[in-house]
């Protein structure tokens, strides 16, 4: 027992040593990361503020180049939309009185498919009405039926 012990406790030991070699390695290890982070950030500094100034450059340039397209453009726009606008009022007048046209024939028909299905809903009222008759006198001869047939079984009758 006492030399399991002694062997536990050597264990325990050499564990200590290992843990605190690996502390020593990961301070090393942060102190290196955090220099080369140091460093990398004054890498991208840098070059951010080369492209910053690129950037402005170049916006400058095309600021310049889109006000002149949109003048050009524009000019294009109003010259086309002046076009359009005639023509459009004259497809307007011409679609206007095709509809016209179009309403009055479609409002006659629909007065007569609208009679039509009056008649249509009428005759399946009556339908529904003889049905409901038929349905109670076919639900009083089934409860006829079975009471019969209790008061048989039961010996009432």
């Amino acid at each position: 027992m006492e030399a399991r012990i002694a062997r536990l406790e050597s264990d325990v030991a050499h564990l200590r040593t290992d843990v605190a070699d690996i502390k020593v390695d990961l301070r090393s290890l942060r102190d290196k990361t955090d220099m080369g982070f140091a460093k990398l950030t004054d890498k991208i500094d840098a070059v951010e503020n080369r492209l910053d100034a690129k950037i402005g450059a170049s916006a400058a340039r095309l600021d310049e180049k889109i006000e002149a397209s949109t003048a050009r453009l524009d000019e294009k726009i109003g010259a086309s939309a002046a076009r359009l606008d005639e023509k459009i009022e004259a497809s307007t007048t011409r679609l206007d009185e095709k509809v016209e046209a179009s309403t009055t024939r479609l409002d006659a028909k629909i007065d007569g498919l609208s009679a039509q299905v009056d008649h249509k809903f009428n005759q399946l009222k009556d339908s529904l009405v003889s049905a409901k008759v038929w349905a109670l006198a076919l639900y009083i001869g089934l409860a006829t039926a079975m009471l019969a047939t209790m008061a048989r079984g039961f010996g009432w009758v």
